[in-house]
């Protein structure tokens, strides 16, 4: 059976779509991707949650930004924000996944994704955000006294504008506890991740990317190989490009006194 059709708002920041005879609304920024396939259209999201429609990719694509979005092939639409890196035949996306690019798209793909990259670090270069050591430290005192490891990074984009590496930005005193003994704050602050723990786990980029690039912030467990531990993690983005990291490790959560 064939949906309702509707008029549907213009290019802004949330995409409408129409799903069992009901208008639904979703932020442009939590998008990952639009794919179709036998006429159904799925809208991924950056939390994992998948929409479903029967509106064509044509329709949907009236109202995304052509400047954070890029219809790749003749199935898929993806945001510029979640590519991790790309060439002649296929786009990886931060999360792993790959999507075939068509080959007469590909240019125009390179160019407005480089047009892309060169807005992130605009954005970044215009903030109104403390820029240097001292400027973090006293912006961010209020959690110097927090229990659990926290600290800021920002996201480091190759020339490509894949997500290859952070710098640390801020870190409390009780972010050394979990970390290598021979750092202190000082040795850590405005280094990157793979300077300082060469042998560090990548995944850590990866979910460090999603929450700087995309804005959602993220609630739960993770694994960390380096550390050989499982931790509780809450972060956010305090800017556009930078990520806000709590860590709480599993075997110290606390319910009602009781460990967990």
């Amino acid at each position: 059976m064939t949906e309702r059709r509707k008029k549907i708002n213009p290019t802004g920041n949330s995409l409408s779509f129409i799903t069992n005879y009901i208008e639904e609304k979703v932020p442009v920024h939590s998008i990952k991707l639009i794919h179709t396939e036998k006429k159904i259209t799925e809208i991924c999201l950056t939390d994992g949650t998948v929409k479903q429609t029967y509106m064509s990719l044509s329709e949907l694509k009236k109202q995304l930004p052509s400047d954070r979005f890029f219809q790749i092939n003749r199935k898929c639409i993806l945001a510029f924000s979640a590519v991790k890196s790309y060439d002649r035949k296929s786009v990886e996306l931060i999360d792993g996944h790959h999507t075939d690019i068509s080959s007469r798209r590909y240019n125009d793909f390179v160019q407005l994704y480089a047009e892309y990259v060169k807005r992130f670090s605009e954005r970044k270069q215009n903030r109104d955000f403390p820029d240097s050591p001292e400027a973090f430290s006293s912006y961010f005192r209020i959690l110097n006294d927090f229990p659990n490891p926290i600290f800021i990074v920002e996201m480091v984009l190759s020339g490509k504008g894949e997500p290859i590496d952070y710098v640390f930005r801020y870190i409390n005193f009780q972010f050394l506890d979990i970390g290598e003994k021979r750092y202190g704050i000082n040795d850590i602050i405005g280094h990157s991740f793979f300077e300082l723990y060469v042998n560090g786990d990548p995944a850590w980029i990866d979910l460090i990317a999603d929450i700087a690039l995309h804005g959602v912030p993220y609630f739960g467990y993770f694994y960390s190989k380096f550390y050989e531990r499982r931790f509780f993690v809450k972060s956010y983005q305090p800017l556009y490009g930078f990520c806000c990291v709590s860590l709480l490790e599993e075997g110290k959560i606390q319910l009602s006194g009781k460990q967990l």
